[in-house]
């Protein structure tokens, strides 16, 4: 099994001011012709000023398959997203993802 970790990052002076949600979702994007197939997803609570960490689960990793983490935090209307890609697990790549977020506009 493995287990990927990280911390959800706001950039600076733009993170929720009351309770928050936020959504991990690991992915298996290994093809591109294709959808991702959302492999964990959880949704947990946060309460504003503090950096949430999430911890997602894979019962079974293929060691030639592409896993990438997404974020979506909510508080109220606001969204904010992760907008890079944060690959994990396989190909050299650490369980372990930081992942920034941005306001929606």
């Amino acid at each position: 099994m493995g287990a990927v970790t990280g911390r959800v990052l706001f950039e600076e002076g733009d993170s929720p001011s009351e309770e928050f949600s936020v959504t991990a979702r690991l992915e298996e994007v290994t093809r591109a012709d294709a959808p991702a197939t959302v492999v964990d997803e959880r949704t947990t609570r946060h309460a504003a000023g503090t950096t949430p960490r999430y911890e997602l689960h894979c019962a079974s990793v293929d060691p030639r398959a592409r896993y990438v983490v997404r974020i979506v935090a909510a508080c109220g209307a606001a969204r904010w997203t992760s907008y890079a890609s944060h690959p994990v697990l396989t190909r050299g790549r650490t369980p372990r993802a930081d992942v920034a977020v941005r306001r929606r506009r």
